[in-house]
C-alpha cells in the first residue's frame, strides 16, 4: 500500500474480493502506508487466507529498489513473527523501475532467507514450540514474469532454513 493511501494492483484485487474491507481501512486511518509500515489483519470475509499483511510502500512516485528491498524484508519479518507456516508475497508482482522479474524473485528470495535465518546451534533452550515459516509463494503477473521468476528462484541462492520458494502466475 503506497502512501497517500493507494492500493498496489494486489492489494486492490484482495479489497474486491474482501468488499471493499481495505478501503474502509485507509478511509478510518489505521494505515498510511508509510514505508515499513505493516498492519495485519486477520480473517477478512471473502478472502480465503487467515491473515492478510498490509506492507507500507511509502510514496509511489519514490518506489524504487531500497523501497522494493525494505518492502520485502519487513514483510518478512513480520510474516516470521506471526506464526504462519505458509505465506503468499504478492510484492514480487510490484514494477520497479529497471529491474525484472528474475531481479524481484531473486532479492525477494535472499532477503526472506536473511529474514528467517535464526542461529541456534549454540543456544542451550532452543525455541522449538515456535512454528516456522515453511514456504513462501511469489506471486507475479504473468506468464513471461513466472519464466523470469523461475530464473530469480535459480539464482536466489541455496535455502539454509529449508522452507520452499515457489512463483505462481497471477492472472
Amino acid at each position: 500500500m503506497y502512501e497517500a493511501r493507494k492500493l498496489s494492483a494486489a492489494a486492490a484485487q484482495i479489497d474486491e474480493a474482501a468488499e471493499g474491507r481495505l478501503t474502509s481501512i485507509l478511509r478510518r486511518g489505521d494505515m498510511q502506508g508509510k514505508s515499513g509500515t505493516t498492519l495485519m489483519l486477520q480473517s477478512v470475509a471473502g478472502v480465503s487466507a487467515e491473515r492478510i499483511l498490509l506492507v507500507g510502500l511509502g510514496a509511489e512516485g519514490e518506489f524504487g529498489v531500497k523501497q522494493y528491498r525494505e518492502a520485502i524484508s519487513t514483510a518478512m519479518r513480520a510474516v516470521n513473527t506471526s506464526g504462519a507456516s505458509d505465506a503468499e508475497l504478492h510484492l514480487t508482482a510490484l514494477e520497479v523501475d529497471g529491474r525484472d522479474a528474475q531481479w524481484r524473485v531473486q532479492q525477494a528470495v535472499t532477503l526472506a532467507q536473511e529474514s528467517t535465518y535464526r542461529f541456534d546451534a549454540m543456544k542451550s533452550r532452543k525455541d522449538s514450540n515456535r512454528q516456522r515459516l515453511r514456504s513462501v509463494t511469489l506471486a507475479l503477473s504473468g506468464k513471461a514474469d513466472a519464466r523470469k521468476g523461475e530464473r530469480g528462484l535459480a539464482h536466489g541462492g541455496d535455502d539454509p532454513i529449508g522452507h520452499l520458494v515457489g512463483s505462481r502466475s497471477r492472472q
